[in-house]
């Protein structure tokens, strides 16, 4: 064997030594795809103790989630041909990569039959797993994936079964107290007519629901009372002029000594009798309804002395026709009289009503009197919608009362709302939401996307062609938004109308909580 053939065979073995030193010092892998599902049940090797078993040769290690009582941590047991092995000789990490990007890393310390992982494992439980490290100075390396609270679902199909999304982002949060409510009159636009004499109802100009302005003719009624009442002022003012003309008479000629004081003395008592006399004539037509402007119309010039005094204008109609008008501009909701009908005087006959404002009343809770005060904010909302869509406006309590009701154990408050519109209908239900306070907070999502999954308020979130649970911890609620504070990234997009669908398919495949 020459020189040359001894340096070939020393190059060879070194080369077989270095490659059988290579193949020993490979890491142990063992690669598994995403779980089955068969009957709800993950098929895959399990362990003693519940968790996923890792097996390589001789050597296996459980994964385990522990979370009996404590926050869920991840333990690992270590076994030799099935024996638990000594859990000081691993020197490991695991990495959890959870959908957009995140990777948690854990690191282990040994504690008695187990290696302890040093973070908090949160829901949901869907990554993939990678276990890396050495056990008794070998390499090892493990890689497989669990997949919990997720759907797969496109995009497009998402849009097309009406799953919208939205964006976590910062959002104005109001705090607010509801209660009960029910649209009603404005009571200050309200007006209730009587006819106030007695009489039958000759006719009736307005119907019901007629729009009509203040002064507008609603019925004229003929009336002996008022004419008796017209002709009683009417003789009155006759009389008083009589007795003025009688006293100016005496005193002048008292005043030259031709006429005795007695007379005058008389003459000036009979014009105050007379002057009182007209003025209860004249407060007798008032409360009869008859205006000043008719007042003025009734003096008629006494028959047998008109060549004597300038003459008058003629009462222009009869003294018995009383004239109805609408003392306010609004609408004719209510109309209880028709021809021929005879009237007591005192009964309402028409009511009317501006519908331009309206009032809502609001039954408070006795126990949130304390915050609930005169000049806060309110949000009106109709139980309802119409065909125009959900029926929302904003408002300030104008008045919350102090009495509590007996049975209701509430107390009456008041909002009153514009109506120029015509959309708030008395007699409607609404809610009322009292504003407590308003805060920005910095991320927030829509109250409608929370769904309730293991007991846990979540949002579906968007990565790509899938939607995963994210569990929340909120903070204020409004309305609309509701604050977060731990479970969501600023920016995350989350499934808002259609979560519910998710949430029915996530149920519906019925997977298994893997530990």
């Amino acid at each position: 064997m020459n020189k040359h053939q001894i340096i070939s065979i020393i190059v060879i073995a070194t080369l077989g030594l270095l490659l059988g030193f290579l193949i020993l010092r490979e890491p142990v892998a063992v690669t598994v795809a995403y779980d089955a599902q068969e009957e709800g049940e993950a098929v895959f090797a399990r362990g003693p103790h519940g968790g996923r078993l890792l097996e390589a040769g001789s050597r296996s290690i459980e994964v385990a989630i522990f979370e009996n009582g404590i926050p869920p941590e991840l333990r690992l047991y270590p076994f030799i041909d099935g024996e638990p092995a000594d859990p000081a000789s691993l020197d490991v990490t695991v990495e959890l990569q959870r959908l957009g990007g995140v990777i948690d890393t854990l690191s282990f310390r040994s504690l008695g039959a187990f290696l302890q992982g040093d973070k908090v494992v949160y829901e949901p439980h869907s990554f993939d797993v990678v276990v890396r490290g050495t056990w008794m100075d070998e390499p090892i390396w493990w890689e497989y994936a669990t997949i919990e609270g997720r759907v797969e679902m496109p995009v497009e199909l998402a849009a097309a079964n009406g799953v919208l999304v939205d964006t976590a982002n910062p959002a104005s949060i109001r705090e607010t107290l509801a209660f009960p409510g029910e649209v009603q009159l404005n009571a200050d636009e309200v007006a209730r007519v009587a006819p106030r004499v007695a009489g039958a109802v000759a006719s009736v100009s307005v119907a019901l629901g007629q729009r009509v302005s203040a002064g507008t003719i609603l019925a004229i009624i003929e009336s002996r009372e008022l004419g008796e009442a017209q002709r009683d002022y009417v003789e009155s003012l006759h009389r008083m002029e009589l007795a003025q003309s009688t006293y100016e008479r005496e005193r002048t000629l008292f005043e030259r000594g031709i006429s005795a004081r007695k007379d005058y003395e008389q003459a000036r008592h009979n014009l105050e009798e007379a002057e009182l006399e007209k003025q209860l004539a004249e407060q007798v037509l008032e409360s009869l309804g008859v205006s000043r402007s008719q007042l003025a119309e009734l003096g008629v010039e006494p028959e047998g002395i008109a060549a004597e005094r300038e003459v008058r204008s003629p009462l222009p109609g009869s003294l018995t026709r009383h004239v109805i008008r609408s003392p306010i501009s609004g609408e004719v909701l209510e109309r209880q009289l028709a021809v021929g009908q005879q009237l007591s005087g005192d009964e309402e006959v028409f009511r009317i009503a501006d519908l331009s404002t309206v009032w809502v009343e609001v039954a408070v809770n006795a126990r949130d009197l304390g915050t609930v005060r005169t000049g806060q904010d309110v949000i009106v909302r109709g139980l309802e919608e119409t065909a125009e869509g959900e029926t929302i406006a904003t408002g300030r309590l104008s008045y919350v009362g102090s009495l509590v009701g007996k049975a209701t154990r509430t107390a009456r408050a008041l909002v009153t709302l514009p109506n120029q519109d015509g959309r708030w209908r008395p007699g409607q239900f609404v809610e009322v939401e009292v504003v407590q306070s308003e805060v920005t907070v910095p991320m927030a999502v829509r109250r409608e996307a929370i769904q309730t999954w293991r007991e846990m308020p979540v949002v579906f979130a968007q990565f790509g062609d899938a939607f995963e649970v994210r569990p929340l911890t909120l903070g204020r609620s409004g309305k609309e938004y509701v604050e977060v504070l731990e479970g969501l990234f600023p920016g995350q997009r989350y499934a808002v109308e259609g979560a519910f669908l998710l949430r029915a398919d996530l149920e519906k495949s019925g997977a298994s909580h893997d530990h």
